[in-house]
């Protein structure tokens, strides 16, 4: 089997499953906590304001996060809103294996900070959020230390590249694999490992609008709350913005298991 058929296979077996309805699951096994704050970022967007005359139920079944199964006419729980929303005991239930890590190792310790869904008991959207927050912290808290003559712009650039490969993690990576999640933070470098294999072939990553989202259900959510509107664009700012930056372009590889990004700040 050559590697563009073995991609071809493994799009198919996975294509939209996070859209499937758990039925044994319900509301009670959703962090409220995270319904209300993803709740609010979603009404602010003032396209979405009427949500705010809506129930809890009412506005998780607008967003998708409780679906009816077309097979038994019962309401539940979709694969992806679990996975976004879900407490993290209610996930690991059906997940035994979810596990999503972010390593910051600019550190003589093993890690100057560490956020976990393991650790922290989190789910996707709590990782998200917090891993979204410090990523955007990262340019402006001592991680680049080559000068460059427009410091600022470049910046801006490096908050743009880590963005859109976390959400390409948190979008694409296979959450029925025993693969768990990372982002490893290093110096001069970024890693973002994710399970499964990429559903386009690599050399297209960087120059195609082409999207096949792993976890339509997860990507949908994301967009409601603003990220990741322009769906297959993702590998391609990713390029442009290192390569305005004079920095090392990026890198991926991906094989059965898994998906490795690599980011550089060091000049080209």
């Amino acid at each position: 089997m050559t590697i563009e058929q073995l991609i071809e296979q493994v799009s198919k077996s996975n294509d939209n499953t996070d859209m499937d309805v758990l039925t044994h699951y319900s509301i009670d096994d959703l962090d409220k906590s995270s319904i209300d704050d993803f709740r609010r970022r979603v009404e602010g967007n003032p396209k979405f304001e009427h949500y705010e005359k809506l129930s809890s139920a009412e506005f998780l079944e607008e967003v998708g996060v409780i679906a009816i199964n077309r097979n038994t006419g019962t309401k539940g729980v979709t694969i992806g809103g679990l996975l976004f929303l879900g407490k993290h005991l209610a996930i690991l239930q059906t997940f035994p294996h979810f596990q999503m890590d972010l390593f910051d190792r600019r550190s003589q310790e093993r890690w100057r900070t560490r956020i976990s869904t393991f650790t922290d008991h989190l789910n996707v959207y709590q990782f998200f959020i917090l891993s979204y927050n410090y990523l955007k912290s990262i340019p402006d808290n001592g991680f680049i230390v080559d000068e460059y003559p427009l410091q600022v712009e470049v910046d801006e650039l490096l908050k743009l590249i880590l963005r859109e490969a976390l959400l390409n993690l948190i979008m694409h990576t296979d959450y029925f694999s025993p693969e768990h999640e990372m982002i490893n933070i290093s110096w001069h470098d970024f890693e973002f490992i994710n399970a499964g294999m990429m559903k386009i072939p690599v050399e297209n990553f960087f120059t195609t609008e082409e999207s096949k989202a792993g976890n339509v259900m997860i990507a949908r959510l994301l967009k409601l709350i603003g990220f990741g509107e322009c769906a297959g664009t993702g590998g391609e700012e990713i390029f442009n913005a290192a390569k305005i930056s004079k920095i090392q372009l990026p890198s991926i590889e991906t094989d059965a298991k898994r998906t490795i990004l690599r980011i550089s700040n060091k000049k080209s």
